[in-house]
């Protein structure tokens, strides 16, 4: 996961972030943290500008082409350098001439930054065909199992090996478009056969058992430093080697600031994340504070109360619920893409979380708590106390939606999901009904229940040193304890702390999944795979052409024993609709 980079055949991206920003944040987490914030900077207008990019850098994802999207997903994944890159389709959509561009940028970081590119193309042009060292060909089979290998070997020799099989390709005609279209009339399953019985293939295979034999005895030295990235540059400092030995070119603190940084920044910018929270908060202020601003310290107040913590309860946690499920395929990709740890993200989510949570308390605690009549002395005791309460309760909240958007499969389930425990939550609150009323079978639901400690401790902090009616309320007609505040906080923490650890379980097990959540391909879950034996096209750069003896490799192919496709770019070309 570490040693490779792979762009989706979807375009998934941030779409509130602008090109720039996008990619800036991608060069921060993929590029040496000892590289300078300008020559990261360098790096990323270097990649925009091989990649057509430069002229929509401050356009937002969402507003620029298909194309541009792609070109932007692809931008992302040559940030890093890592030995491997694998894109899947990463022409479909472009035209002629960026799609040139990209594969000329493919070339590029095969040849000059020693890596090895694998991409899987559909009806290319022959121009970008033979800009590949090899390619395989894949044909469906008649039983519908997946691809079978028909050709592998360089683009040149291609049409002289149809042409041998008396399927020639006419003038004027793309060889490799005439490929797919033999290829659909006569079926998969005879050119693999044929194939299978060529000298091509028996020679590759016999290539690939003797650099399989000589693997144990090879050692693997890293390739040649990116060029212009070897430390001459003077925007750059030291001699940063990409393919270094720790698994992440960043330390993990330098990871959380970034993550935290890019997540803040999108809850700033996103419309439906940090705008809606405070809209939908500052509406329920209003509103609550219409009502019970004059109404005496009566029953009545209490419950008005008591719904107002259970209306903050929905309108910090939609969001939260909303969100989540449309970031989890971008959160995937980076994931598998080695860009953070999940413990990194999990804590970058808590940091955005807590500063929300602080924010919003502060609101209430000078704003709200006031204007509606509650008692405020001795100060500063019941500002502290009031804050201190909000900022637990909404941490728990925020941290709870993350969790539920995290494991839910949609914004949709989500929501379900929070009615589901919101409606046994209030009706078990002991409140409305009194937790001395419930029934034996349901009275303990009342204790894992944020509602329940929400409820205790806001509502004696308000209505606790009034006047002797509303402790009547509370001890007579809520029937608290009214000297159990500190008790009353400490099981907030505690349902805080089983959330943040089933919000971190979370984290780990979607991340983790093994399902095609973030654009990935494949066959339908729960279906048989057959496995091929292995065929392997392998090429030694020697000085003299042809000479394809393991045994007098030089030191340079050692390298490529442990990766023999390191430094060569490579097509897989889906024929007939396979791929």
């Amino acid at each position: 996961r570490l040693s490779l980079s792979y762009m989706p055949q979807d375009d998934i991206m941030y779409p509130q972030f602008t090109v720039y920003q996008l990619l800036m944040y991608s060069a921060l987490l993929l590029c040496p943290e000892n590289w300078t914030y300008e020559a990261k900077e360098k790096r990323t207008r270097e990649i925009m500008g091989q990649l057509g990019l430069a002229h929509v850098a401050q356009n937002v994802i969402s507003g620029i082409s298909g194309g541009q999207r792609k070109r932007t997903s692809a931008a992302i994944e040559f940030m890093s350098a890592r030995p491997l890159l694998f894109m899947d389709e990463p022409t479909s959509g472009l035209d002629s001439a960026i799609s040139k561009a990209l594969v000329d940028s493919l070339r590029v970081a095969a040849e000059n930054e020693g890596r090895t590119v694998i991409a899987t193309i559909h009806q290319p042009s022959w121009t970008l065909v033979n800009k590949f060292d090899c390619i395989l060909v894949l044909a469906p089979r008649t039983n519908n199992l997946g691809g079978t290998v028909v050709y592998n070997g360089a683009p040149s020799s291609l049409p002289a090996y149809f042409a041998q099989a008396g399927r020639p390709v006419p003038n004027d005609t793309n060889p490799a478009d005439h490929l797919l279209y033999i290829l659909t009339d006569d079926g998969g399953d005879s050119w693999a056969e044929r194939w299978s019985n060529s000298a091509q293939a028996v020679t590759k295979a016999a290539e690939f058992k003797a650099i399989k034999a000589q693997q144990a005895d090879a050692i693997y030295e890293s390739p040649p430093e990116i060029a212009g990235f070897d430390g001459s540059d003077p925007d750059f400092e030291g001699s940063p080697d990409i393919f270094q030995a720790q698994p992440y070119p960043i330390s993990y603190l330098y990871m959380y600031r970034v993550m935290t940084q890019r997540a803040l920044h999108l809850w700033v910018i996103d419309s439906q994340q940090g705008a809606l929270v405070f809209k939908l908060q500052l509406i329920l202020y209003i509103l609550v504070a219409s009502v019970i601003i004059d109404m005496p310290f009566n029953l009545s107040k209490a419950l008005v109360t008591f719904y107002f913590f259970a209306t903050q309860f929905q309108t910090v946690m939609t969001p939260m619920t909303v969100i989540m499920p449309e970031e989890r395929s971008v959160n995937l990709r980076e994931y598998r893409n080695g860009v953070f740890t999940a413990p990194i993200y999990f804590l970058s989510r808590l940091t955005l979380a807590i500063i929300n949570a602080a924010l919003l308390a502060l609101i209430t605690t000078f704003c709200f708590y006031p204007i509606v009549g509650f008692p405020v002395t001795p100060f500063p005791g019941k500002f502290i106390k009031w804050w201190s309460f909000q900022f637990l309760f909404l941490t728990s909240i925020l941290m709870f939606g993350y969790a539920i958007g995290m494991a839910a499969p949609s914004a949709i389930a989500a929501n379900k999901a929070i009615g589901a425990i919101a409606i046994p939550w209030l009706l078990t609150a002991g409140v409305f009904p009194p937790n001395a009323d419930l029934r034996p079978t349901t009275s303990w639901l009342h204790y894992p229940n944020l509602f329940s400690w929400a409820s205790k401790i806001g509502l004696t902090i308000a209505f606790k040193g009034k006047n002797q009616k509303s402790i009547a309320v509370l001890r007579d007609d809520l029937k608290f304890h009214l000297g159990n505040l500190d008790a009353y906080f400490m099981a907030l923490t505690i349902c805080l702390s089983v959330i943040l650890l089933l919000g971190l379980l979370i984290t780990f097990k979607v991340l983790a999944r093994g399902d095609r959540s973030a654009g990935e391909r494949g066959p339908p879950k729960g279906a048989e795979i057959q496995i091929a034996e292995p065929v392997s096209h392998i090429k030694f750069n020697h000085e003299e052409e042809g000479s394809h003896s393991p045994s007098s490799a030089t030191k340079q192919d050692a390298q490529g024993l442990l990766n023999p496709l390191l430094g060569k770019s490579s097509s897989t070309n889906g024929g007939g609709g396979g791929g």
